[in-house]
């Protein structure tokens, strides 16, 4: 599944990138959050009722196979103002990103955000649990699975806020 919205997410950001802005119909508001940090197409449905706050959402329009949460594409793209206001709005903090990820999951996943560590103290303090990473339980597990996977990479670890 993973792999699966992986490919979503790269249809989207190719066909937007080889559009004018904004001229790539097919991607829905979920895309264009997690791959453009546009949040506010998104969190406009929500507000108005027409989407609910947990309520996955296809990458591509008439894709349902690959679907995210608003939660899970807030976090994708580091929004941290996004993930506030969802999670004031109810969004629920263990909902799958994907079949194995949860959000929790999801901010270990998202290593190069610089958001992801305030991100995941906001997940930790609203009872958020890892599955994938079940060693995760604390902010200082978060950091030291980023630690890991960016000396992989030789990229620095980011700084909380």
């Amino acid at each position: 599944m993973f792999r699966r919205v992986y490919y979503a997410v790269l249809a989207a950001t190719v066909c937007c990138r080889s559009s004018a802005e904004g001229a790539c119909t097919s991607v829905e508001p979920i895309a264009g959050l997690a791959v453009h940090g546009k949040a506010e197409p998104l969190m406009g449905l929500i507000r108005s009722g027409q989407i609910g706050v947990d309520d996955a959402q296809p990458w591509i329009q008439g894709d349902a196979r690959s679907t995210a949460t608003p939660l899970c594409a807030a976090i994708s793209a580091g929004k941290e103002e996004a993930v506030v206001e969802l999670l004031h709005r109810g969004a629920d903090a263990n909902k799958a990103c994907t079949r194995h990820h949860t959000p929790l999951d999801w901010t270990t996943e998202t290593f190069y955000q610089p958001a992801s560590l305030g991100i995941a103290g906001l997940l930790l303090e609203r009872g958020a649990v890892a599955v994938v990473y079940r060693g995760v339980q604390s902010l200082a597990d978060v950091e030291a699975e980023m630690a890991r996977k960016n000396s992989a990479l030789g990229q620095p670890v980011p700084s909380k806020g």
